[in-house]
């Protein structure tokens, strides 16, 4: 069931907080009180180097504090440049959707969490994370993506999509068609 709006923000950064804590002590009980019993978490390169989709609190938090101590992630931040923090519906589920950035020794890193409420449980709990390494530190893009001038497909879920775009384009609203 949907929580009150000035909930999202605040239950992220706090969660954010306690999963960097967990990481960094490579304490099990810590990482598990973080998630839900049907968690999934998918890993590009950002924490173990491959790419992976762990399911199930067991399997999940095994995987977490074993890689721990890898690449020391820290400086976990919510991202709301990228979309503001807010509650959504994901198949039927009422959810809380974070987009947050972190750091690891290997180089930045950027994630999606979305957390849920679990009848008979106190606090939100983490059902899906996605965590995806950006670049790797020594070895960064000379030049940007196309997206940051205004070229090619932006990142941002902010403004319209590539769909919306096209069809505005189509529609010659701030200009005469060329013949």
């Amino acid at each position: 069931m949907k929580q009150d709006d000035s909930l999202p923000l605040n239950a992220a950064q706090e969660w954010l907080k306690k999963f960097e804590s967990a990481l960094a002590k490579s304490a099990s009980s810590e990482m598990e009180a973080l998630f839900s019993a049907d968690c999934h978490w998918r890993d590009v390169l950002a924490l173990n180097w491959e790419i992976v989709t762990h399911s199930g609190l067991s399997s999940v938090t095994q995987a977490l504090i074993h890689i721990a101590p890898l690449h020391k992630a820290h400086h976990f931040t919510v991202n709301e440049q990228r979309i503001p923090v807010k509650w959504v519906q994901r198949t039927n589920v009422e959810t809380i959707e974070v987009f947050f950035d972190f750091q690891t020794s290997v180089g930045p890193c950027e994630g999606i969490l979305r957390l849920v409420a679990q009848p008979g449980t106190t606090g939100l709990k983490a059902w899906t994370l996605m965590t995806s390494l950006v670049e790797i530190k020594g070895h960064e893009e000379r030049y940007k993506r196309k997206a940051h001038s205004g070229g090619g497909v932006s990142r941002t879920f902010l403004g319209p999509n590539w769909l919306e775009n096209r069809e505005k384009e189509a529609r010659f609203d701030d200009r005469q068609p060329t013949v």
